[in-house]
């Protein structure tokens, strides 16, 4: 640790020696953990995304396929799953009806410009 900073720089040059491309290939080599900084884009295609489920498969409320990041936290080794948001209002009549009003009372209320 006494020479931690001093070590790092010499690190730092060896790697400005070399552009990105090699060191993403050349650490692919090696034993030990490392990862490449990537923009969101790059990490959208990186192998381990796919391979690690990181990624799920979702059908949105027009039924068009679309990918959604998993939720990260896993409970007794079991994959997380996934479903679509819900779209705006989608629920408010089920929600209302819940509450106890009557069709009556949600048709006022949206007439009312209280709800959607």
């Amino acid at each position: 640790m006494e020479h931690a900073i001093e070590v790092g720089q010499h690190v730092a040059d060896a790697m400005a020696k070399r552009p990105y491309s090699y060191w993403i290939e050349h650490l692919r080599t090696m034993e030990g953990q490392w990862a490449p900084i990537q923009d969101p884009l790059e990490l959208a295609h990186d192998p381990q995304v796919e391979a690690n489920g990181y990624l799920l498969d979702v059908i949105d409320a027009d039924g068009l396929p679309r990918q959604l990041v998993a939720n990260p936290v896993q409970f007794d080794e079991t994959p997380p799953t996934i479903t679509r948001g819900p779209q705006f209002a989608e629920h408010t009549d089920e929600i209302l009806s819940e509450l106890g009003k009557d069709q009556d009372a949600i048709l006022q209320l949206k007439i009312d410009g209280a709800c959607t």
